[in-house]
């Protein structure tokens, strides 16, 4: 008998993405971790499919959901979205840790 580890999936703009449980309660204090939290209050919209609607950026989120994954942002070279990043960042909740990787280190 297999056990599969339990899913969510979200409709980020459009796009959607499916990833582990586990993978959004990484970090604690997230949107994400709330909205996958049955307990929580905050009751996230649904799309006809069930995901859970997050009206944002959806290439932007999977740079958000590898973060969670991999526990670092590897970006392109030539990235010229980085203020569209750290703003979806804040916008999940990520924390201010998560903000300042992104930002140049004189920035820092």
């Amino acid at each position: 008998m297999s056990t599969t580890k339990p899913m969510i999936s979200y409709n980020v703009g459009g796009t959607v993405y499916m990833t582990f449980l586990d993978t959004v309660r990484r970090c604690e204090d997230s949107l994400l971790y709330q909205w996958a939290d049955p307990a929580n209050e905050i009751v996230p919209a649904r799309d006809a499919e069930n995901h859970i609607f997050i009206d944002r950026d959806g290439t932007m989120f999977r740079y958000v959901l590898n973060y969670l994954r991999d526990g670092s942002f590897n970006l392109p070279a030539n990235f010229a979205e980085r203020d569209l990043l750290i703003r979806e960042v804040n916008y999940y909740k990520l924390g201010q840790q998560v903000e300042n990787s992104l930002k140049p280190p004189f920035e820092r």
